[in-house]
């Protein structure tokens, strides 16, 4: 091996495992519907991402460069994907009254239609759901009766097919809007939401927890509130200490709420930023801290947008760095997650090139920076508070929900535009199913294929930008021949579903 192509190697060695180790971006994905609620976004087995909306189910690689966007339509049947399993070799769904398994080619494997939460005088929305120890899934939700129009706390358990085991509703005292479950340590569940308020006039609002057993049997329930304030509970996580923290929009700005077993407050934080805002997710991180997403109002050159925002805290909830992302526009965090690469991902809902709502996705590094691109640093305030707590009792009542089979063939849709292009490739960690020889080139080489046949192959730049790309080519080799300058770029083989990446030198 001559000099040059050492001294490539080595550049590229150590530009893609130091500078660009950890990938970043801001994309938005337009689809054919408004986008009317926030979504869960998870990373799937090839590092790349599945995100959906109110009817659109977005599937992308790890550079946020779109695999599909499928349209779930089936009549009156519209697809919410707040949440995902990979119990059993793929994924699981909920959507208004329907439950659904994806293997992990995104093929239906089933669809489950719940009946008993639709019809005369019933009105019922499921928005979350989990794999439960036994393989088997929990699902909550909000349920209304026109006999009496409050709404209350809705939970299904189903086993590992989706046949219904057994389903609870649960009366409170005062009407009460579901927004998240997690599991416990006990096997049982922690439900949270949001309800009329105990302590200020309606229409205020307090926090809700209920808790309940493995069976679904109510244990406790509380509100959490202060004074001439109103208070929403978006989303509640279990911690590795056995305790849950919660997520909360308080009029005008946001809270964290950490509370252990039985419900009582171990610590809560009251953080300002700028105008208004909501908190509304929250994850615990690798390093034992917390990650959470929301968005806030704010003031960039004289107009008043909303934007992403994303706070980096530790274990006490102490803010070791905030980032303002995605610009100011009409912008609404759904989740965010932890990545492979120790940076996180964002789902947010913002408006396309046209000004209408769509899916989004916000990619940072471990630091929470996309590079520079359409982020600030805002200045967070934090308080230290104390609500009062209030038991509230339980009403359980066993709701007839039964399960049977459906089809749908949801359509392809949707486009892709790029806010922040890619930056940074972390190589998948698995054992290769496809090969590139030789390497490095200058510019003629073949791809191989060990096993199945290739479906798409592609070169980017280190930036990102797709230079060539080549799909259906249905055999086991391809040979290429590109007219490309010297340098290091990305080779992607699809193959039986997967993604395989790795650097390529082309020298002449």
């Amino acid at each position: 091996m001559n000099f040059k192509i050492i001294l490539l190697v080595l550049i590229a060695y150590l530009n893609l495992n130091a500078t660009f180790s950890q990938v970043t971006f801001q994309k938005v994905y337009p689809g054919i519907t408004p986008v009317l609620i926030e979504s869960e976004i998870m990373q799937v087995e090839d590092k790349g991402y599945l995100i959906g909306n109110i009817e659109e189910l977005l599937r992308t690689d790890s550079l946020g460069q779109t695999h599909w966007m499928k349209k779930f339509t089936n009549g009156s049947f519209s697809v919410t994907f707040t949440s995902a399993s990979s119990a059993q070799s793929g994924y699981v769904l909920v959507a208004s009254h329907y439950l659904f398994k994806l293997n992990y080619n995104y093929n239906n494997v089933w669809i489950k239609d719940l009946t008993g939460l639709t019809g005369p005088g019933i009105s019922a929305g499921l928005y979350t759901v989990r794999e439960t120890p036994d393989n088997g899934f929990i699902i909550g939700g909000g349920i209304t009766f026109s006999s009496i129009p409050d709404e209350r706390f809705l939970l299904i358990k189903t086993d590992s097919s989706g046949v219904v085991q057994w389903s609870e509703v649960y009366d409170m005292p005062l009407r009460d809007n579901f927004a998240f479950l997690t599991l416990t340590p006990d096997h049982g569940f922690l439900l949270c939401g949001s309800s009329w308020s105990l302590i200020n006039p309606i229409p205020l609002s307090d926090i809700v927890i209920l808790k309940v057993d493995s069976l679904g049997n109510s244990q406790w329930s509380k509100h959490y509130a202060v004074l001439n304030t109103s208070s929403y509970g978006y989303h509640i996580t279990s911690t590795s200490d056995g305790n849950s923290v919660l997520a909360v929009s308080r009029y005008p700005h946001e809270l964290l709420l950490k509370i252990d077993s039985l419900g009582n407050v171990l610590w809560e934080k009251y953080y300002e930023v700028e105008l208004n805002g909501a908190f509304r997710w929250v994850e615990e991180t690798s390093d034992g801290g917390l990650i959470v997403a929301g968005d806030m109002e704010g003031i960039d050159s004289g107009f008043v947008g909303r934007t992403c925002l994303l706070v980096k805290t530790d274990s006490a909830g102490n803010v070791e760095w905030a980032r303002e992302l995605g610009g100011y526009s009409d912008i609404w965090a759904g989740c965010v997650k932890q990545t492979d690469d120790g940076g996180y991902v964002i789902s947010v809902r913002r408006p396309d090139n046209a000004g209408n709502d769509a899916i989004g996705i916000i990619k940072t590094d471990s630091l929470g920076h996309t590079n520079g691109c359409l982020e600030g640093v805002p200045i967070v305030t934090v308080t230290n508070i104390n609500d009062t707590v209030i038991n509230v009792p339980v009403t359980d009542s066993i709701i007839n929900v039964v399960s049977f089979p459906m089809t749908v063939n949801p359509p392809l849709i949707g486009s892709e535009i790029t806010l922040c292009a890619p930056v940074g490739i972390k190589e998948m960690e698995t054992e290769p199913e496809s090969g590139i020889y030789p390497n490095p080139n200058n510019g003629t080489f073949s791809i191989i294929s060990y096993s199945h046949p290739i479906q798409i192959f592609r070169i980017s730049s280190l930036s990102g930008q797709v230079i060539f790309s080549k799909d259906k080519i249905c055999n086991n080799s391809y040979e290429c021949k590109l007219n490309l300058p010297d340098g290091i770029y990305i080779a992607e083989v699809f193959v039986n579903g997967n993604a395989y990446r790795s650097k390529i030198s082309i020298i002449h």
